[in-house]
């Protein structure tokens, strides 16, 4: 067996590399460092739906929080405002009362 992992020696008298030895370090690397950027990748994707639960989380009890304390606009009909007689003339200048007078 010592005799099969020996170099080979070519009938010219160069010495034969293998080339797959050469190339794998590199290859291996290569492939450890994408892996490495998947693993970030998949931390991230994590610790953002995390993030994005808690957020939804959080706005689910705030809306709670409204609509039991009584701040809930639903069913309610807006008070009209009073106009003041210096913005009753603005509003009728700018046209947005019509002129009664005209």
């Amino acid at each position: 067996m010592a005799e099969e992992t020996e170099k080979k020696e070519p009938d010219n008298g160069e010495d034969v590399v293998d080339d797959e030895g050469a190339e794998a370090p590199s290859e291996l690397s290569e492939i450890d460092k994408a892996h490495a950027a998947v693993d970030k990748m998949n931390d991230a994707a994590a610790k953002l739906n995390k993030a994005a639960d808690r957020y939804e989380s959080l706005k689910a009890k705030e809306v709670l929080r409204d609509n039991m304390g009584g701040r809930s606009q639903a069913g309610q009909q807006l008070e009209k405002k009073e106009l003041t007689p210096a913005e009753y003339k603005d509003s009728i200048m700018r046209g947005e009362i019509p002129n009664e007078a005209s």
